[in-house]
């Protein structure tokens, strides 16, 4: 009998051990992430967003009753889905980041697909703990932002895209006209999206498969002409173009604290990752575009020297050139802030697996030097992810409680339907910088072609202000003397003020 159920029993090789291992050690991890994303504290973008969510379900048109700057309104139609679970609420605020938890699982699942068909499944496999351990990953990727939508329709649209690339098939269509969404959603990713539709050209233009090209134009505009037959049905197709093309430079160079390109490598930012000092996975941090850097010079090297490059290499070569084409842009906005590393940060993982991969294979001809690597590299996973636990779980202890508190308390003066200046957080509007949009923020060749505020105020017969100390000192002199001269200050309120 025990012989028998020795034969049942499996027998795990040294990689499926290690792989269950870590497969294990994940569970916990992969908790750790989504609590953290969950409960950690709002950011104002994140409030913004869900702003002009409300504006929008409350008649409020896009581009002509809200300045939306470079944020077309596709992320907060699709917001309004969520908020209807619980209302624009808290509560409604919680089913968005809910939504952006599921967003994101979506995203890693596509990444894992499109990394398998690419490359390799062993690439693959390497690639999910290296996206997962990334702090900057788990800071932003779970947020309320119009970049976690424009990743997770990108990172469908790439999956379709190479599937029919790569399988000749009209699935490529379908890809092209995500992609196309991705854009509309947030243009973060033109670069990356450019360098697929190019290659693709070139590759079809030059085995003159003239229909595929044609497919996929077909696939690219569809969704661009819809919007742009929106944007006409209303009247803010002219609108929409100058605040999402014309005045993109102006709106985003205005920002009186400017944050360096490398600025969140710094150690000691407990924010980003949940400890003082200088953590494991603060090393990794910095360890990951160099390892990348390594997997993008083999990728492009493979490229090179093959003749004619099978379409699988071509892929590889794309995405190897997005990275550095991204990461390239980097160095010209005047701040980077934690949600553009969004589009990079799956291609530091994606390339730092491929080096991996690639110094397993090189060592698999010593005798024993495969086995050491693999159970050094399961040693410095579990490392990092015993770290990264700990790391998610302080900063999912980082919650909202004092902004809910003061929200509530907001609310309590300010009721549904009721106008003030600035906008507050599930208020109607008076004018188009909303909430979350700092007014002095707004450079002065766009704050002069808007309505003035001052009008806007007389008509909608605002009978109360959020205006602090600051805020005062950012108005403009003739606004200042408007609400110097007809209102007052609360006392024992620094922001609060009511018409005299």
């Amino acid at each position: 009998m025990d012989t028998m159920k020795r034969k049942t029993l499996p027998r795990l090789s040294l990689t499926q051990l290690l792989l269950l291992i870590i497969g294990i050690a994940l569970v916990p991890l992969i908790i750790s992430v989504f609590r953290s994303g969950y409960t950690y504290i709002f950011d104002n973008d994140e409030l913004y967003h869900s702003q002009l969510a409300f504006l929008y379900a409350t008649g409020f048109r896009p581009y002509l009753d809200i300045y939306n700057s470079v944020y077309p309104p596709l992320f907060g139609w699709f917001l309004d889905i969520f908020f209807k679970i619980s209302g624009f609420t808290i509560a409604g605020l919680y089913s968005a980041r809910y939504a952006m938890i599921v967003l994101f699982g979506i995203r890693v699942v596509a990444s894992f697909a499109i990394v398998r068909k690419l490359f390799s499944k062993r690439i693959a496999i390497l690639f999910t703990p290296m996206f997962l351990l990334d702090p900057f990953v788990i800071f932003s990727s779970m947020q309320i932002r119009p970049d976690n939508l424009m990743m997770t329709i990108y990172t469908i649209g790439l999956f379709l895209f190479a599937m029919g690339f790569l399988d000749s098939s009209n699935v490529l269509i379908a890809g092209s006209a995500l992609l196309s969404v991705s854009v509309l959603i947030l243009p973060k990713v033109v670069p990356g999206v450019a360098l697929l539709f190019l290659a693709a050209f070139l590759y079809y233009g030059i085995q003159k498969k003239f229909s595929r090209i044609g497919g996929m134009i077909a696939g690219a505009l569809a969704p661009v002409l819809l919007f742009s037959m929106y944007c006409i049905a209303n009247g803010s197709f002219w609108e929409m173009l100058t605040q999402t093309v014309f005045e993109a430079k102006a709106a985003y160079s205005a920002f009186s604290v400017q944050i360096p390109l490398g600025n969140f490598y710094i150690p000691g930012n407990i924010y980003v990752y949940g400890m003082m000092g200088r953590p494991v996975h603060w090393f990794f941090v910095w360890f990951l575009p160099y390892a990348a850097c390594g997997g993008v010079v083999l990728t492009v090297i493979g490229f090179l020297k093959s003749a004619r490059p099978d379409r699988q290499r071509i892929m590889r070569f794309v995405l190897a050139c997005t990275l550095l084409v991204q990461w390239a842009s980097l160095f010209f906005l005047p701040c980077v802030f934690m949600q553009h590393y969004i589009p990079i940060s799956w291609l530091y993982a994606v390339f730092t697996a491929v080096t991996i991969d690639a110094i397993l294979t090189e060592l698999s001809v010593y005798r024993f030097g495969t086995t050491i690597a693999k159970i050094l590299l399961t040693f410095c996973c579990l490392v990092l992810i015993s770290v990264s636990i700990k790391a998610n779980t302080n900063r999912s202890k980082m919650d909202s409680a004092w902004l809910i508190t003061y929200i509530t308390n907001r609310w309590a003066t300010i009721p549904p339907n009721t106008y003030t200046f600035p906008n507050f957080l599930f208020r109607p509007t008076i004018h188009p910088i909303t909430y979350g949009y700092f007014y002095g923020n707004v450079p002065l060749v766009i704050r002069n072609r808007l309505p003035s505020v001052i009008d806007r105020i007389k008509v909608h017969d605002v009978k109360t202000l959020l205006v602090d100390g600051y805020l005062m000192s950012k108005l403009p002199e003739d606004i200042q003397a408007y609400i110097t001269n007809n209102y007052s200050r609360v006392p024992g309120d620094d922001e609060l003020m009511v018409k005299k």
